[in-house]
C-alpha cells in the first residue's frame, strides 16, 4: 500500500511539473492564460498596497488637533479620580493616630499638606501649623484636639511613611494642575468658542464623548443636551413613564449646577444651542472667539432666573 502511494504521489508531481512546462520543447510555458494570471496578480498586489496608503492617509487626517485635547481631559479625569482615591487612603491611615485632625481639616489639600509639614502630634507646634498655611481657628481648635485625642502612638518609621505618601499625593495634585493649564492653552488653540462658553474641561469632555470637534459640530443642540446621559434616554426610550434626561455633561457646568431644580431644564436647552453655534464656528469659522455668544446666553439666563 505504501508503494502504491508513493507511486500515485509521483505522479502527481510528475504531472505538475509537465502542465508548468511545455509537451513539445520542456520549456517554461509561455501561454497568454499564465501571463494575463501573472499580469492580474501584480495589479491586485499593487492596488493592496494603494488601499493601505489610502488608509493611512484617511487615519492621519482623522486624527487632528482636537485629539490632543480628547486625551490630556482623559489624563486629567484619571489623575483627579486617583487623588480623590489616594487623599481618603491618607485621611484613614493618618486617623489612627489623629482622628480629630481630619475631622477638622474638610479638604484633601490643606490636609494632605498638614500631615507633611506638620509631623506626629506630640510634636506639632503653632509653628509648624502655620507652615501649613492653615487659619487661627483651625490652628487653635488643632492644639486643643491633640490634648485629648483617642488616637494611638505611632513610631516614628510609621509617620515618614505617613509623610512620604503625603508628598507623592501632593506632587500628583501639581501634575493634574499643570495638564488642567495644558488642556485650557489647547482648547483655546482647538475650539475657542466652546471654551468661552463652558471652560475647558466640560469642552474637552464634551470633544471626548462626541470622538471629534467635527462630529460634535454635526450634532444638533438636542444630542449635545443630553450627551453622557445616554443610558437614562435609552430608558426613557424604552419606557415612556420613565422621564427623559434634561442634561448630560452639561450638568457639570456650574450655572447649570446651581440652578433650581425647575430652572436647569431651560438653561441646558439654552446651553446646548449656544454650543452647537460655537462647535460650528470653531470647526467651519476662523477659530476667533464670538463674544456675542456669551452675551446672548447671559441674557436668556437673566430672562430664566427673572
Amino acid at each position: 500500500m505504501a508503494i502504491k502511494r508513493t507511486q500515485r504521489e509521483k505522479k502527481k508531481k510528475t504531472g505538475k511539473i509537465a502542465s508548468k512546462t511545455s509537451k513539445k520543447t520542456g520549456e517554461p510555458d509561455k501561454s497568454p492564460a499564465r501571463d494575463e494570471k501573472r499580469n492580474s496578480r501584480r495589479k491586485l498586489s499593487e492596488l493592496k498596497k494603494k488601499a493601505i496608503a489610502a488608509s493611512k492617509k484617511a487615519v492621519v487626517e482623522e486624527v487632528g488637533p482636537d485629539r490632543l485635547a480628547i486625551e490630556a481631559v482623559a489624563l486629567y479625569e484619571d489623575l483627579d479620580h486617583n487623588i480623590n482615591l489616594f487623599a481618603t487612603r491618607l485621611r484613614e491611615w493618618y486617623s489612627v493616630h489623629f482622628p480629630e485632625a481630619a475631622r477638622i481639616l474638610k479638604d484633601n489639600r490643606e490636609f494632605t499638606e498638614f500631615v507633611e509639614k506638620c509631623g506626629e502630634r506630640k510634636s506639632m507646634t503653632s509653628k509648624k501649623l502655620a507652615s501649613a498655611g492653615l487659619s487661627d481657628k483651625k490652628i487653635e481648635s488643632i492644639e486643643k484636639a491633640k490634648e485629648g485625642s483617642i488616637g494611638i502612638e505611632i513610631t516614628r518609621d510609621d509617620f515618614k511613611e505617613m509623610q512620604r505618601f503625603a508628598s507623592t499625593v501632593l506632587a500628583i495634585e501639581d501634575e493634574r494642575d499643570s495638564v488642567l493649564k495644558y488642556l485650557g492653552k489647547k482648547m483655546d488653540e482647538v475650539a475657542p468658542n466652546v471654551n468661552s462658553l463652558v471652560g475647558e474641561t466640560v469642552g474637552a469632555k464634551l470633544l471626548a464623548r462626541a470622538g471629534s470637534l467635527w462630529k460634535l459640530a454635526m450634532m444638533p443642540a438636542s444630542t449635545i443636551q443630553v450627551i453622557g446621559a445616554e443610558k437614562a434616554l435609552f430608558r426613557h426610550l424604552k419606557n415612556k413613564s420613565i422621564r427623559p434626561p434634561k442634561h448630560g455633561i452639561i450638568y457639570q457646568f456650574p450655572q447649570i449646577r446651581s440652578a433650581p431644580a425647575n430652572e436647569r431644564g431651560k438653561i441646558a436647552r439654552a446651553l446646548a444651542g449656544k454650543l452647537a453655534i460655537a462647535a460650528r464656528e470653531d470647526y467651519f469659522g476662523n477659530k476667533k472667539v464670538d463674544k456675542n455668544l456669551k452675551k446672548d446666553f447671559e441674557k436668556r439666563l437673566a430672562e430664566i432666573h427673572s
